[in-house]
């Protein structure tokens, strides 16, 4: 069975839309690229922010900015890094789509994003995570919680932002076609049997 992650399906997307390239896209599907500084930066933030002791993370953020972060975060739901598959019917057959959530809180999924650039709403607003979580995890809301930081050495964040998306009425027949159209474009490019594409 094919599988496809709540990842590759937004970097299709962004393809599509020509925000990158064939080439980039095949390198995030086959995992051919190396964490850069910002993704490190980024992975640390979410890792501080997940932690039951922020402490160690003052190497990487200060204090300020560790305590304003933790603030915005609801730790009465300890329900961090939670991974979820569902499975779609397409004319290749069956299709494994899977999704992890930063937290859940009630029937809320939290994403939590970093960004090195002026922070726009539009970026999540077009993404397909958001309606992808609300239909595998079968919840009503998504929320982002972003961060900017002015570049990968900055230790502490210059603005922060929170969108909150809906799943729309027509939520899992619109998931179900990009899964759809990601698979005929696997085939297209000879993936489908790749090692990282099989369940």
């Amino acid at each position: 069975m094919i599988k496809v992650s709540a990842t590759n399906l937004e970097a299709y997307r962004r393809y599509i839309n020509e925000h990158i390239t064939l080439d980039a896209l095949i390198d995030s599907i086959l995992r051919r690229f190396e964490p850069n500084e910002k993704m490190i930066k980024g992975t640390k933030f979410h890792e501080m922010l997940q932690s039951k002791n922020p402490e160690p993370y003052t190497e990487y953020f200060t204090k300020d900015c560790i305590t304003a972060a933790r603030n915005f975060m609801d730790y009465r739901s300890p329900l961090f890094e939670i991974k979820v598959r569902k499975t779609y019917e397409t004319k290749r057959g069956l299709v494994s789509l899977t999704g992890m959530a930063d937290q859940i809180v009630g029937n809320k999924i939290i994403e939590i994003k970093t960004t090195y650039s002026p922070i726009q709403y539009e970026t999540y607003a077009d993404s397909l995570q958001w309606r992808v979580y609300c239909d595998i995890f079968q919840a009503p809301e998504v929320q982002y919680n972003v961060f900017e930081f002015k570049d990968s050495l900055a230790t502490d964040f210059k603005n922060c932002a929170f969108f909150n998306f809906f799943a729309p009425a027509n939520n899992h027949e619109t998931v179900n076609n990009w899964v759809s159209d990601y698979t005929d474009f696997l085939y297209l490019v000879g993936l489908e049997n790749a090692l990282e594409v099989q369940l």
